[in-house]
């Protein structure tokens, strides 16, 4: 009886062996694994949280990588902008505009001044024929390419990117510069092949020195307008406008003022009663004031910078300063508009406003002949609007021949095709003109709606 009862304990521990090996199963006697044959049970990665989130540790390692991941974009940008062998000066002069939208100046500087620096392969230090070819041929076109888009970059956006007056990285910007120049220098002291470099730092630190002056001289009357205001002098002299204007963001309506020199000049009057203002919109001055609003609408144009429209800056909160040009040539546009609805409805008797649509189409066909195509749009506007549109008893008295270039203002700016119509006239347009800015900022909106700013 004992050896039974020792010999079922045995059998007993056998199954409990077996039972404790033996994967358990479901109602269908299949194991409980996903479709792919892993085991549901199977322990969670180490450094996982029960809710799937990464530790901290990990987290941090994927921001760097990330880090790194832009900082390398932005070094085979400089790498293919700078390549011995590629002859492209606008992929470096785009990169030096718009590299705020991936980076700032102090890294894109570093970057530069690392490019400089060419290394020299290993399996050639010790071949001096080899090494001499590899400077000529690969080096020095390299650090040639780096310096001229140094020298590029400061011309353009001293203000914006250097200035200790306009820019709030101003101070680390020099620093950075003025240790690349003493860096050119030792190299041209250890280096006696590249003694071509002595000529090309003397003329970054000639023009740094200059710029850090005329910083010097801005930044003790900065805030002011103008210095002379009577005369309606420009006081940047046609560089950076954008930057020294130091637009306050109450300016409001006055907008232009700041823009348009003439705009404070005393010597100009204003009109200011019914009777001069009708005096500018008759028929024998419809020309003539669409040539001078010509004149106010190119300078404007010509003023507005690359940085204004890039990253949608006009609509952005501190649109005043990112992006005045433009703020001021919709500014001008809509109070053209404005302008022309006015004169017209303030006209009492039919007859005289018979007139006013005739001297306003005259001034269309002259802002045509002109090709300023933003003040055509704005006529063509104003004449388009519901309170013009319905004066029908006004426009049956305007004679055939005005109206045939009314609809040649409507054939021009037709949407059909996504306005092909203007589109060609911009295309085959001979210099001057003036193109409608609205169709651009339609443009640029949607290039940036549609691509990723990373």
């Amino acid at each position: 009886e004992d050896q039974n009862v020792q010999k079922n304990e045995e059998d007993n521990d056998d199954e409990d062996n077996d039972a404790l090996h033996k994967p358990s199963q479901t109602k269908n006697g299949t194991t409980p694994q996903d479709d792919d044959g892993q085991d549901k049970n199977k322990d969670t990665d180490i450094g996982a949280t029960d809710d799937g989130d990464l530790d901290e540790k990990q987290q941090a390692q994927i921001d760097a990588m990330q880090k790194e991941d832009d900082t390398l974009t932005l070094e085979q940008i400089i790498i293919w902008s700078t390549h011995e062998s590629v002859r492209d000066h606008d992929s470096m002069e785009t990169l030096i505009i718009t590299h705020k939208t991936i980076s700032d100046s102090p890294t894109l500087l570093r970057q530069l001044r690392h490019r400089f620096n060419v290394p020299i392969p290993d399996d050639i230090g010790d071949d001096a024929d080899k090494l001499l070819q590899f400077k000529q041929i690969m080096q020095k076109p390299i650090q040639l390419k780096v310096m001229n888009a140094l020298r590029k970059w400061m011309q353009l956006y001293w203000d914006e990117d250097f200035s200790t007056v306009w820019c709030e990285l101003g101070d680390e910007m020099q620093q950075e510069l003025m240790l690349w120049i003493q860096e050119l220098y030792d190299t041209v002291e250890q280096d006696p092949d590249s003694k071509w470099v002595k000529p090309l730092t003397d003329t970054i630190q000639k023009e740094a020195e200059r710029y850090r002056v005329r910083d010097a001289d801005h930044g003790k009357g900065k805030g002011n307008i103008d210095a002379d205001q009577g005369k309606g002098n420009n006081m940047n002299n046609g560089e950076n406008s954008r930057i020294r204007m130091n637009i306050d963001e109450e300016c409001g309506d006055n907008l232009i003022a700041y823009i348009l020199p003439v705009m404070r000049d005393t010597r100009i009057e204003i009109p200011s009663n019914k009777q001069q203002c009708q005096a500018l919109i008759a028929m024998d001055n419809a020309e003539q004031m669409a040539d001078q609003i010509t004149l106010l609408d190119y300078e404007i144009f010509c003023n507005i910078e690359a940085r204004e429209c890039i990253g949608q800056a006009w609509k952005k909160k501190n649109n005043k300063k990112l992006a005045p040009h433009i703020l001021g040539i919709i500014q001008q546009f809509n109070s053209l508009t404005v302008f022309v609805e006015i004169m017209i409805l303030r006209e009492r008797s039919l007859r005289q406003r018979s007139k006013a649509l005739l001297s306003v189409i005259k001034m269309g066909e002259r802002f045509r002949v002109l090709r300023n195509y933003n003040s055509l749009c704005a006529i063509y506007s104003a004449l388009n609007s519901a309170p013009i549109h319905r004066l029908k008893l006004a426009w049956k008295r305007v004679p055939e021949k005005y109206k045939n270039m009314y609809e040649n203002f409507r054939v021009i700016f037709s949407r059909d095709f996504n306005h092909r119509n203007l589109r060609h006239l911009f295309r085959w347009a001979p210099a001057p003109s003036i193109p409608h800015i609205g169709l651009f900022l339609q443009d640029l909106v949607f290039i940036d709606d549609g691509n990723s700013t990373k």
